[in-house]
């Protein structure tokens, strides 16, 4: 191989290597207005009371919620507000044809929840009643949106909602009638 072909390669492969300032157009605005409405659909369907408003917080890549911040509610709120962020997201990258993997790990969505009446020492505002979980299940049970989502759950959906489920119980090492976990030993 003559020589002038490696040096003309050598400086084709080191052009090409070269890193080269990336631009990222985002539209903010419109992403984030439209995140929240289905955001806020997914709160409706699954009976979610108090949510009035939804906005975006682009510092902080973050909802708000009745102009608070998600993090600053209690643990069961900030568990469903997660969960619908998540699926609103995953269902916006497929739906945009943006780079998602097409599934989405959520643990716990509802396993914080407790019945207002039987809670002890925790603010009221908090709580969510029991009727939001068996309402998730039910949505995750007719859901036709593109993707797959994953719920780790300690909390059982409710007796009609539980057949129509894809799932699979595990229950614990030592048990040698039912799937001990994940990665079977």
């Amino acid at each position: 191989i003559p020589i002038f072909m490696i040096d003309d390669f050598a400086k084709e492969m080191k052009e090409k290597g070269k890193r080269r300032k990336q631009v990222v157009d985002r539209d903010i605005a419109n992403s984030g207005a439209d995140l929240c409405r289905r955001v806020k659909v997914l709160l409706d369907d699954w009976g979610v009371p108090g949510v009035n408003s939804l906005s975006f917080d682009d510092g902080a890549s973050d909802i708000k919620i009745n102009q608070r911040d998600r993090v600053s509610y209690g643990k069961g709120k900030r568990g469903i507000f997660l969960t619908a962020y998540m699926v609103a997201l995953m269902e916006r990258a497929l739906g945009n044809k943006h780079p998602h993997i097409g599934i989405t790990v959520i643990d716990s969505p509802v396993v914080t929840y407790k019945d207002p009446k039987h809670a002890k020492n925790v603010e009221k505002e908090e709580l969510l009643d029991e009727s939001v979980k068996d309402c998730f299940y039910a949505w995750l049970a007719s859901r036709q949106e593109p993707g797959q989502i994953i719920i780790l759950e300690n909390e059982e959906p409710n007796a009609e909602t539980l057949p129509l489920l894809r799932h699979t119980e595990f229950f614990g090492a030592g048990n040698t009638t039912g799937r001990g976990g994940f990665f079977l030993v």
